[in-house]
């Protein structure tokens, strides 16, 4: 199974958000040069640690690191700022920026560290990345700095998901596996 840990985003905010994409798709298929594949908004979420194929045996054992991990933390919000391409080089994803948040950075951290050290994970998968929600898949040659609309939305966070991921010819399909509240 192939799975991930999220922050799902509330409904009203992935209608916003998708609302905003319709705007900007035909400027960027436009304007820009190489391929892109376009999110659905239904299934926008931030992905907080990739963690890649995982036996089914090692499911339980990935959820009770989750859990605890979730226990040191308290809920949060979350600003979502701006589209950007990432990385830099070779860019892979056009995604919404999040506002600098502390709580955000120490729990990706953590949940990264436990992860990585419980050796259910594949070693190329270890470290912990920024946070991020992609709005597009990129293919081909992107360069340049493209200055897009800011978002700016703040939202409540107060629980961390386990997804599943099944990947398909129109797309990926994601199922929600289990859900670990953080403090009030």
């Amino acid at each position: 199974m192939r799975l991930f840990i999220a922050i799902n985003l509330p409904s009203d905010l992935k209608t916003i958000i998708g609302q905003r994409k319709s705007q900007l798709v035909p400027l960027i298929n436009k304007n820009l040069a190489g391929r892109i594949t376009w999110v659905r908004p239904e299934i926008y979420h931030l992905t907080i640690k990739f963690c890649g194929d995982i036996q089914s045996m090692n499911y339980d054992k990935i959820s009770k690191i989750v859990a605890s991990t979730v226990n040191n933390f308290n809920s949060f919000k979350i600003c979502l700022t701006n589209l950007q391409l990432w990385p830099k080089k070779n860019p892979r994803l056009l995604k919404l920026a999040i506002k600098p948040n502390t709580v955000l950075n120490e729990l990706t951290i953590a949940l990264s560290a436990k992860l990585d050290a419980s050796g259910l994970l594949d070693p190329k998968l270890a470290g912990s990345k920024p946070p991020h929600l992609t709005i597009a898949r990129l293919a081909g040659h992107w360069s340049g700095e493209y200055s897009l609309e800011n978002i700016n939305e703040t939202f409540f966070v107060s629980q961390l998901d386990i997804m599943s991921s099944d990947l398909t010819p129109t797309g990926p399909n994601y199922t929600l596996l289990d859900s670990f509240k953080l403090k009030p």
